[in-house]
């Protein structure tokens, strides 16, 4: 676990996402947040990660930044 970047097969790259396990998929849309109590990722997939010898469930958190410029319109055409 740690900060990555991440590279789609449909064609764009997220940096610092942070990838942890073990995957709730009921989880979707947690937060992350920092020690002083600031919201700083969003759980964004659920996906399996190679993690020492073996695939594992893992969760993806994206940096809160890259929601804002977005965060309007997903709350109105969902």
């Amino acid at each position: 676990m740690g900060l990555e970047n991440f590279a789609s097969y449909w064609g764009y790259l997220l940096e610092n996402v942070v990838f942890t396990t073990l995957a709730v998929p009921a989880f979707a849309n947690a937060r992350l947040i920092n020690d002083q109590g600031e919201f700083v990722r969003i759980r964004s997939l659920f996906l399996s990660r190679p993690f020492t010898d073996q695939l594992l469930p893992a969760n993806m958190f994206i940096p809160n930044k890259v929601l804002q410029p977005i965060l309007s319109e997903l709350i109105d055409r969902g």
